[in-house]
């Protein structure tokens, strides 16, 4: 799957094996710092350190300007809702490859 396939309001999973984790963000902008998702496999330590193991669906929001002015910033740029937390969060990029999308059944 690419994230540049994927159309606002799909729905989307982690892949077996694999958990959605939230932390805050250090490698943007201090001023800038914020809470994002990431998706990693269940046996890793950092999910391991979470309350609860959460593989609950996502819905894509689409891609966000960025918030730093800075041209060598590093940032997330997709956002999607996530349903277990409740609030919209962007995604890390490295996490698209641990995602996948759930089709219907009359999704092609």
């Amino acid at each position: 799957m690419k994230v540049s396939d994927l159309e606002v309001g799909a729905l989307l999973q982690p892949k077996k094996g694999f958990a959605w984790v939230q932390w805050s963000d250090v490698y943007c902008d201090p001023k800038l710092q914020e809470t994002i998702l990431e998706c990693v496999p269940t046996r890793s330590l950092r999910a391991r350190s979470q309350p609860k193991i959460n593989t609950a669906p996502a819905i894509y929001l689409g891609k966000i300007p960025k918030r730093s002015k800075q041209a060598n910033s590093y940032e997330p740029r997709h956002e999607v809702y996530c349903t277990a937390l409740k609030t919209k969060i962007r995604v890390m990029p490295e996490s698209w490859r641990n995602i996948i999308e759930i089709k219907g059944e009359n999704d092609d």
